[in-house]
């Protein structure tokens, strides 16, 4: 019986620390440099996945009302024309999550793939990058408590400037927001001198409650450079066939 007993123990503290190692944690962060962004990190044991969370309603302010002839003009008042623009706000989120653009890593490499897929474009793409080194972190004897977790600071020269982070040891990972990383534990803000540059959470699930965005490999590996020539040829293919439209058909679309 006691056997038995120390087996079950001894299972339960596997499926414990299997538990722990498996869970996935969910960081959100703001941008100090525009607050039209949100920046989405997903932190799995040995692999960190992100994305871009766009703020529609600071993004555009303008938006198109149509008269009795169906002519449109530009409007701004988004009081006066609140269903308007909030009808419209949908339909730009519908476009535009139509575009995806997920990067994963593992947190020991400087090497990021992005997964993109986008309606104007036939294949899916695998865009390849290399970040630069970012290993000179000095770790500061400071600390303060940001979403009641202990933080340490730390500072670097990084791309000539001059970065502050914190950073906690009580989640299990070594990560931080877009190429921050490289400190032993998880960058919670990270700011240069001014604060005009950088990022600071504003919520964390641990474990996430949100879904993993979708991440595969696409039909084609390519470079960043490649890949933004390839869009910007689609871009101008969209533009070009647009304006061969006659007046009436591009009515229509609109």
């Amino acid at each position: 019986m006691k056997k038995a007993k120390s087996t079950l123990v001894i299972l339960l503290l596997l499926s414990i620390q299997s538990f722990s190692q498996n869970q996935v944690s969910f960081v959100k962060y703001k941008s100090l440099s525009s607050n039209k962004r949100l920046y989405n990190i997903w932190l799995q044991k040995d692999t960190i996945i992100y994305n871009y969370e766009n703020i529609y309603s600071k993004m555009f302010k303008g938006f198109p009302v149509y008269d009795e002839r169906g002519k449109s003009r530009n409007e701004t008042d988004t009081i006066k024309y609140n269903k308007e623009y909030k009808e419209n706000l949908i339909l730009l989120e519908e476009a535009i999550s139509k575009y995806i653009f997920t990067s994963k890593r593992a947190y020991s490499s400087n090497i990021v793939n992005t997964y993109n897929q986008q309606p104007n474009l036939d294949k899916t793409y695998t865009i390849v990058d290399t970040l630069k080194k970012m290993s000179d972190w000095e770790i500061l004897s400071d600390t303060c408590t940001i979403l009641n977790l202990k933080c340490q600071k730390a500072t670097i020269l990084y791309d000539s400037i001059k970065y502050f982070a914190w950073f906690t040891t009580k989640l299990p990972y070594n990560a931080g927001p877009e190429q921050f990383r490289g400190l032993p534990g998880l960058i919670l803000k990270v700011f240069n001198k001014e604060e005009s540059l950088g990022f600071e959470v504003i919520e964390i699930q641990s474990p996430s409650k949100n879904n993993l965005p979708l991440f595969k490999k696409g039909d084609i590996t390519t470079t960043v450079v490649s890949h933004n020539r390839i869009c910007i040829e689609a871009w101008n293919k969209e533009m070009e066939a647009l304006g061969n439209m006659k007046v009436g058909d591009r009515q229509k679309l609109n």
